[in-house]
Formats: C-alpha cells, structure tokens, sequence
C-alpha cells in the first residue's frame, strides 16, 4: 500500500530484477487476457495429467492440512482489546488400549504462553 506522503515507494518493485507481478503484470498484459486463462480452468491440466491427477492433489492436500492441524507444534494467538495471548501448542496422543482406539482429536499441551501489551 503506497502512502500519499511517500510516493517513491510506488516504483520500488519496478527497480527490483525478476518477473513483474502484481500491478505491473496488469499493466504489461490486458484484462482480457487473464479472463482468458480464467475461462480455460484447468483444461489444459486436465487433458496433460488426466481427471484423477485432481482428485489426487485433493487428497494430499487434506492429508497435509490434518497433518499440520493435529500432528505439528503451532502457535496460537488470542487477541482481546489490550492484551494478545501468545500461546506455543504441542499435540499430543496418549497411548490408548487396543479396544479403546476411539480418539479423533489429540490433546493440545500449552507449552508457554505469555502476554503482550497492545499499545493504544
């Protein structure tokens, strides 16, 4: 976001190497050709990879998401009006019997926590 004050910011990514992208990708190519890709939608992927490379990459992308929801350590921020709870989380899966296995959900161990002021 570029302020009124400091207009020169506006120009930074144009000084900087690489592919433009954002604004400066709109500027070099039409609208038109965007809504061209967009009305295509996946049938280039579809005829090179067939129908069921889609249903695979949905696959392994909910597998990766449960992964990252109920296997890997997070942080969790709660923010109130002038404190936030910053909250570090470890997942955790007790051992179970056999005829017992019903658990869908770990339990989630608070590891630290602490508070930061929010200025007003």
């Amino acid at each position: 976001m570029c302020s009124p004050s400091l207009p020169h910011q506006h120009e930074l990514r144009e000084l900087q190497r690489g592919s433009p992208g954002g604004r400066a990708l709109r500027d070099q190519r039409d609208d038109d050709y965007f809504r061209k890709i967009g009305k295509k939608g996946g049938d280039t992927t579809a005829a090179r990879h067939g129908s069921e490379h889609f249903a695979d990459m949905g696959r392994k992308s909910a597998e990766v998401r449960r992964w990252k929801k109920f296997k890997g350590p997070f942080t969790r921020r709660n923010w109130f009006p002038l404190l936030t709870v910053i909250e570090r989380i470890v997942p955790h899966w007790p051992h179970q019997p056999a005829r017992q296995r019903n658990r869908k959900k770990p339990l989630l161990i608070v590891t630290d926590s602490y508070l930061e002021e929010v200025a007003p």
